[in-house]
């Protein structure tokens, strides 16, 4: 009679040590489920907030290329309205400091994207 309680207790304990170790189990699983949950939320914040920039540096790209073009066309009408030989020279030369610098302008924006990009 007393072997078989201590059997009954003794495999109470078992059962109970076994939930427990299951119970544990379950809990990394759960944490770790957690850990990567909350890990890809922060990822897609992080790309959308990358989109975002991109597409912010994309339209001002474009804004910029369009008011170069409204200015080279400006320019250019310019030019060819000018007939003082000095005027033509000082337009040529206000033209490619223009080009120039939208060039950079525009290299620059470029290498936004792609450091975003990366």
């Amino acid at each position: 009679m007393y072997l078989e309680r201590w059997e009954v207790l003794h495999r109470a304990q078992c059962a109970i040590k076994q939930t427990q170790v299951t119970v544990q189990k379950i809990g990394r699983e759960i944490e770790e489920k957690l850990r990567c949950t909350s890990t890809s939320n922060e990822l897609k914040k992080e790309s959308e907030c990358l989109q975002l920039k991109i597409l912010v540096l994309r339209n001002e790209l474009e804004r910029q290329k369009k008011a170069l073009g409204q200015e080279v066309a400006l320019l250019h009408k310019e030019k060819n309205t000018l007939h003082d030989r000095g005027k033509y020279r000082r337009v040529v030369a206000e033209l490619m400091v223009m080009v120039t610098k939208m060039k950079v302008l525009l290299f620059s924006v470029l290498v936004s994207l792609s450091e975003i990009c990366n």
